[in-house]
């Protein structure tokens, strides 16, 4: 039986229930501000962004931001930074 939309839930064969969200650039561009993330350099471009991000990030789609183990630079593009809003979401939703 394949997996069936309806209503933002996903529900699949073995009977869990996804919830199906969408984030807007507005929503990404919101969360880079507020963690402080920033555009790279040309240098940082050179040197800390991957070979395949780099035109993204001339164009302003890749941040600049610290990660959070080792405190190095580390290049954060919008599928990461919407990935971080998902996790942060479904933790609030946990908690409380």
């Amino acid at each position: 039986m394949p997996c069936q939309s309806g209503s933002g839930f996903k529900k699949c064969k073995m009977g869990a229930m996804r919830i199906i969200m969408y984030i807007s650039i507005k929503e990404v561009l919101k969360y880079v501000k507020k963690k402080g993330f920033t555009n790279p350099t040309n240098r940082e471009i050179k040197m800390s962004v991957p070979p395949g991000l780099e035109a993204q990030a001339r164009k302003g789609r890749v941040w600049i931001g610290r990660c959070p183990i080792y405190g190095s630079k580390m290049a954060y593009d919008v599928k990461d930074v919407r990935h971080f809003i998902k996790l942060a979401k479904k933790k609030a939703s946990k908690n409380g």
